[in-house]
């Protein structure tokens, strides 16, 4: 049968084609409006295909009725019909680039996208019905799975931050969002979880439920995979196609983009459980500037509204805090946000507690009270949970955030919203908590999002959230990795984490960066963590216990140290934000594993401990105690060491050093780095006027490119209106000759970044005859950095251009 060969021969699909197309000349074929197959009982399969090109497939009880998202964004479906053919026991339909077959006996899919085969069915997709613990009061709760076969060399990624290696395959993984205090590496489930899956093989799944589900990935049967979702009859998922590194990009297209941040959040954060006072606040921040180190943000814990017996209260305890507002003008003016803490968790001693448990805004238990978590953490007399899933306590639960807002807060920390204590018993308005649980956090996000495009249009929002779910990346959110261990083990689970996050959409996830939970006061971990952080989208320290999370309280040597990395960050604030622009309009996450640009890493790297920051830069953190060379894996082309340009061959594997002072770093030929020679002590103060352009150029001659984004850093209409620079660095070798090329893409005079350009050749080994920029003849000249000047760094192998430049564009010639 014609299905039975799509199976037989997956990896000769030009046979397949001859055999099928010889089919069609002897069956014929019919047009349908609809691809949609008729089950026992009142199932139907519908499939889609959608304008992107992806397919949205659907197994539904309820006829044509649409499925409702609170993930996938709207979506358009091709207008045309389905080719379809028919021969005793097997169905082909056909539109555009896909191929559905259906084996009818067995209800099992067969998808061939531009006539090679993405994936078959196992199974068909089977609904079951069983008694469940979690359910006390139903009989039994119906699961739907898919089953999905795969191939030998198929790998796996995606799923959401797990701190586990990336290459999921061989892993069962739950879909239900867990908090993990003091987790280590190898934890497998965390705070965010995300049932978009990544294959080798050239396709994406999104999974559009958020109920509690399994994945499992070829750890019981190494033929298949399967997903199983519990308490519904109902699974709609999107089959997303494209080139591995195209994945993500789509995902971002099919679940939204994520906004802008605020240029200041780009900087470093100083956070810390907890500052006690106001007192306490004031003198951190006054310790860190006169210390030397840049500071854009502080957050506060708990402590701002009171303690922990009074998580719920929503204003400050004028008593710790006297004179907030001062506080937060005072930070203003040296460039400091202030980022408060927030809870939807209430304690019975807190000051709200008793009017939401007249409106009944509460979760309830089965009789309809209140819930009440008797042995809740934070003490107080029990708490209970906000039922964010009842609309009308969102006016009421923003009105603080509007209020703080007011008075000068810059950005939020939504803490505990997986939700944390969460227990099955519960009532929402949405039914159970299990089926209640995944989506909590992703209304929280969405809540804040809505009210900041009505109330404050013109503020980006930064929400600090531990928890979310599909989609969360288009509300403003930068997660934290939740509460990781002080250890060596908690430090090397971050990579995996960060990663998976980004290959889910998540582009922001950061950690607290020197650990949070259990351990002792280590300098040399606190020191690898802080270098490590310098290049994660989102710089933060974080800490608990009793051990300071600041670098001021650490010996002088780790001081020096991380002052070094905090000012690199600082440095780096063009190319990182230029990062940030990519991903708000491309979807490609900021840190990205090797094999996004260097396919061949999928088989030739499959460690834990590297990843590509942008396309330019390969980030090795030491991440062993006493750890003073390590082996980085180098993918094709050549590579330069970043510190002293050491040059490396690609594709093996080199050990190097990792002194204390040192973080390996790596830039890769035909790169233009942009970074910032502004001396910065906040976000506030940059005004890209001062440019260095390092150029490393291509061994074989090629041209290459890069580009840089620039806007005011603060408005969220900034794309939308065109308010924005955009610049291409280009440079082009001839013979005899260098041009090095600045253009404006787009210019939007309020934010022209015009002034001082550093331009830095690299293994620059031949005489210099002649420098041009544009009919100017530059002067050579010393190292002082006097424009439209020129130097050559023998020692070095270094040429060094100074000049000026407005807005129309120019070219440096080098002869």
């Amino acid at each position: 049968m014609l299905l039975h060969l799509f199976l037989e021969t997956m990896q000769s699909l030009r046979l397949l084609t001859l055999l099928f197309l010889g089919f069609l000349v002897a069956c014929g074929t019919e047009t349908v409006p609809e691809l949609k197959i008729e089950q026992q009982g009142k199932r139907s399969i519908r499939i889609d295909l959608l304008e992107s090109g992806d397919l949205r497939v659907s197994y539904t009880t309820q006829g044509d009725s649409e499925h409702d998202s609170r993930s996938v964004l709207p979506q358009s479906v091709v207008a045309g019909e389905w080719e379809y053919t028919t021969t005793p026991g097997n169905e082909t339909y056909t539109q555009g680039d896909w191929t559905i077959g259906h084996v009818v006996a067995e209800s099992r899919l067969v998808f061939i996208y531009q006539k090679d085969t993405l994936f078959a069915e196992a199974a068909g997709t089977t609904h079951s019905y069983a008694a469940d613990p979690l359910y006390p009061d139903v009989d039994s709760i119906p699961f739907v799975s898919v089953q999905i076969e795969t191939r030998p060399s198929e790998q796996f990624f995606g799923a959401g931050p797990r701190a586990i290696p990336q290459n999921l395959r061989g892993k069962s993984l739950e879909i239900y969002n867990q908090p993990h205090y003091g987790y280590a590496n190898n934890t497998p489930n965390l705070n965010i979880t995300i049932p978009w899956l990544i294959s080798s093989e050239g396709y994406g799944i999104y999974f559009d439920s958020e109920n509690p589900a399994d994945l499992d990935l070829a750890s019981t049967d190494q033929t298949v995979w399967e997903y199983e979702v519990e308490a519904t009859e109902e699974l709609t998922y999107y089959i997303v196609p494209g080139p591995l590194s195209e994945l993500t990009a789509k995902y971002t297209d099919l679940t939204g983009h994520q906004p802008l941040p605020p240029r200041w959040a780009m900087g470093f954060i100083q956070s810390r459980y907890g500052y006690e006072t106001e007192e306490q606040a004031r003198n951190v921040v006054d310790s860190m500037k006169l210390a030397g180190f840049p500071l854009d943000g502080l957050v506060l814990d708990l402590q701002w509204f009171g303690g922990t017996e009074d998580m719920g209260d929503l204003d400050w305890d004028r008593e710790r805090f006297p004179t907030p507002e001062q506080m937060i003008e005072d930070f203003g003016e040296i460039g400091v946000k202030v980022i408060p803490i927030l809870e939807p968790y209430f304690t019975r001693e807190s000051e709200h507690f008793d009017y939401l448990d007249e409106q009944g805004w509460m979760a309830k238990n089965k009789e309809g009270n209140s819930y009440v978590i008797e042995d809740f953490w934070t003490g107080g007399g029990g708490a209970g949970l906000l039922d964010l899933y009842n609309s009308e306590t969102h006016d009421w639960f923003w009105s603080f955030f509007e209020a703080r807002t007011k008075e000068g807060a810059a950005a939020w920390w939504c803490d505990l919203g997986e939700p944390e204590n969460h227990p099955d018993s519960m009532i929402h308005v949405s039914g159970p908590a299990r089926l209640s649980h995944n989506g909590f956090s992703l209304i929280w996000a969405e809540l804040l999002y809505r009210k900041y495009q009505e109330v404050f249009p013109d503020i980006r929002l930064f929400n600090l959230i531990r928890s979310g779910y599909g989609g969360m990346q288009r509300y403003a959110t930068f997660p934290w990795s939740g509460d990781i261990s002080r250890s060596w083990s908690g430090y090397q689970a971050q990579i995996p984490v960060m990663l998976g996050a980004g290959l889910s959409g998540i582009g922001y996830m950061s950690s607290d960066l020197g650990g949070f939970a259990g351990g002792e006061q280590n300098d040399e971990l606190y020191t690898r963590w802080l270098q490590y952080g310098a290049f994660t989208p989102i710089m933060r320290a974080h800490g608990a216990g009793g051990i300071p999370s600041e670098p001021i309280y650490y010996t002088q040597q780790t001081q020096d140290i991380v002052r070094k990395y905090v000012k690199l960050r600082y440095a780096f604030l063009p190319y990182n934000y230029t990062l940030a622009y990519e991903n708000t309009t491309e979807g490609t996450p900021l840190a990205r594993p090797l094999w996004y640009h260097h396919l061949e890493a999928l088989e030739a790297y499959t460690g834990e401990d590297q990843y590509l920051w942008g396309e330019s830069l390969l980030i090795a953190p030491a991440m062993d105690d006493g750890q003073r060379e390590r082996s980085v894996y180098l993918p094709s082309g050549v590579w330069y060491s970043y510190w002293d340009d050491q040059r490396y061959e690609g594709g093996k594997t080199e050990t190097v050093a990792t002194p204390l002072e040192q973080m390996p770093i790596f830039v890769k030929e035909g790169t233009i780095l942009t970074t910032t020679e502004e001396e910065l002590s906040t976000t506030d103060t940059y005004q890209a006027s001062a440019l260095r352009l390092d150029c490393w150029l291509s061994e074989d001659g090629s041209a290459f490119a890069s580009k840089f984004y620039h806007d005011n850093g603060s408005s969220p209409q900034a794309l939308a209106e065109g308010a924005f620079d955009l610049i291409t660095w280009k440079a082009q070798p001839g013979e005899g000759e260098l041009k090095l090329m600045a253009a404006r893409e787009q210019n939007a005079p309020e934010v022209t970044c015009a002034g001082a350009l550093h331009w830095v050749v690299h293994q620059w080994d031949g005489v210099v005859n002649e420098v041009l920029w544009g009919e100017t003849t530059l002067s050579a000249g010393d190292d002082s950095g006097a424009s439209n000047t020129y130097f050559m760094d023998e020692e070095n192998q270094l040429l060094h251009v100074w000049v000026t430049w407005q807005e129309e564009p120019r070219t440096l010639i080098v002869r």
